[in-house]
């Protein structure tokens, strides 16, 4: 299990992906293309309580029976994800989208002075942890579950 806080800077996305990866690099049987996910998720997730939140961010990430939990939180319950529609030339707004197309489950839970995010990404248990796949087949498994 990992639980960091992090500073409200584009650093701590980077610093939150590394410390989610050696988790699960660490965990046996974790399926890559799961890591490649979980990953993109909480850069998402982070990303969005930097530019929005502006507070201390806590990331907490564990592994147990074959799903991998996530959780992101700062205290800033004022701004809270929404699934936004964004036109195909849109740069940005997509993360929460990512989220619910990517993770098996996931939700927002709001109190007075904070917010939390969390998302689950489950696997197989005997799912082969480094399957070898090409580029197209790995976006077409990606896209088949949005």
């Amino acid at each position: 299990m990992i639980d960091i806080v992090l500073p409200p800077e584009a650093a701590s996305v980077s610093d939150a992906r590394h410390a989610v990866a050696g988790l699960l690099y660490d965990v046996a049987h974790v399926p890559v293309l799961v890591i490649e996910d979980v990953l993109l998720l909480v850069s998402e997730l982070v990303t969005n309580a930097v530019l929005h939140a502006g507070t201390e961010i806590r990331v907490c990430a564990s592994v147990e029976d074959a799903v991998v939990s996530v959780s992101v939180s700062d205290r800033d319950p004022h701004h809270a994800p929404v699934l936004a529609k964004r036109g195909a030339d849109a740069t940005s707004g997509r993360g929460i989208l990512l989220v619910q197309a990517l993770a098996s489950d996931w939700g927002v839970e709001l109190a007075e002075v904070s917010k939390l995010v969390w998302f689950q990404a489950s696997y197989a248990p005997d799912a082969d942890p480094d399957p070898k796949v090409d580029a197209a087949e790995l976006l077409a498994r990606r896209w088949q579950r949005s």
